[in-house]
């Protein structure tokens, strides 16, 4: 075993004197981009106005431009390929972000072309100090993905699965309950989503701010109940395309929700303005356009209509 290591370390200390030798080679030519400080002024203020087309570039001048690059992505703490997400394979993906430790920001959306649990679960075991990770439209993904996050990012504090439809509730509620942290959860078309990982995603998660649950038929007015009476901070909520939910549990949500800033109910066909009239009272913004005339509680639409022609021809005259 000891022989072993020691033949390890030798390999290891001449694959670096042959990078060494490699990046002197490259200095002699002449002045160089590699010249300057790798780390103090190359990673900090030149590689990262490059994109990442022009990165890999880089990467194939010579072995010491890898490993500058190298040294790179593994100090980024921000990974988005929203932009590149049907234009990159997998291998590429794991040369960003092999031998990262530090990445706080995954972005994945839409790469369902390549992107799966194999390829992501490893990534998250490695990078346990993961705050923000999307995946929306990543349609290859299973329940094993959520679970890893549970598992190993307990820090994370923002999760967006976006037409996720293989998240099942149960996957959602193990993310709730292992990563506590989450100030923002978005969920909109996970179709499988139920009052009852709602629930449990409320009762873990005391910092909430943030819920999107956008077209869920799941979602009823028992969710906006609980969210009414829990203790959450939350300030946003998007519940647009969920028709169970009605004006009963809105009222609750008016008077017990005191933190709320934005509601989001385009499309909710049971809710009605004068519900969200209270809301408005508040201050809450409401996305639904405000009409010109706002029937009271108990009054119809036709009543609150006849009384606003009435006040316009009492003005005039």
């Amino acid at each position: 075993m000891m022989a072993c290591d020691a033949s390890c370390h030798d390999t290891c200390h001449l694959v670096h004197e042959d990078m060494c030798l490699d990046r002197a080679q490259t200095l002699s030519c002449g002045p160089s981009l590699l010249y300057l400080p790798w780390e103090d002024v190359l990673c900090r203020y030149v590689l990262c106005r490059l994109s990442l087309h022009d990165l890999f570039r880089l990467r194939q001048v010579n072995r010491a431009a890898a490993e500058l690059v190298k040294a790179f992505f593994g100090r980024r703490l921000q990974v988005d390929l929203t932009h590149y997400a049907g234009r990159i394979p997998a291998r590429s993906f794991h040369t960003i972000v092999d031998g990262n430790r530090v990445l706080r920001t995954l972005v994945l959306a839409n790469c369902r072309d390549w992107l799966d649990d194999s390829v992501l679960c490893g990534v998250i075991t490695c990078c346990p100090r993961l705050q923000h990770v999307d995946v929306s439209g990543c349609s290859r993904l299973t329940d094993a993905t959520p679970r890893a996050l549970a598992a190993g990012c307990p820090d994370l504090d923002a999760v967006v699965m976006r037409d996720c439809h293989w998240l099942s509730a149960s996957a959602l509620a193990a993310l709730a309950l292992g990563c506590r942290r989450l100030q923002r959860i978005d969920v909109e078309s996970c179709w499988a989503v139920d009052d009852a990982a709602i629930k449990v995603v409320l009762a873990a998660c005391c910092r909430l701010q943030n819920l999107s649950l956008c077209k869920i038929y799941g979602i009823t007015d028992a969710t906006i109940r609980e969210i009414a009476y829990c203790r959450t901070p939350l300030t946003d909520l998007n519940i647009s395309g969920c028709w169970r939910v009605t004006d009963d549990s809105i009222r609750v949500l008016a008077e017990y929700c005191q933190t709320l800033q934005v509601l989001r109910v385009m499309d909710c066909r049971d809710i009605t303005e004068a519900t969200l009239a209270r809301l408005r009272l508040r201050g809450v913004l409401v996305d639904r356009a405000r009409p010109s005339y706002i029937p009271l509680q108990g009054e119809s639409s036709s009543e609150a209509y006849l009384k606003m022609l009435m006040h316009r021809l009492h003005l005039q005259i």
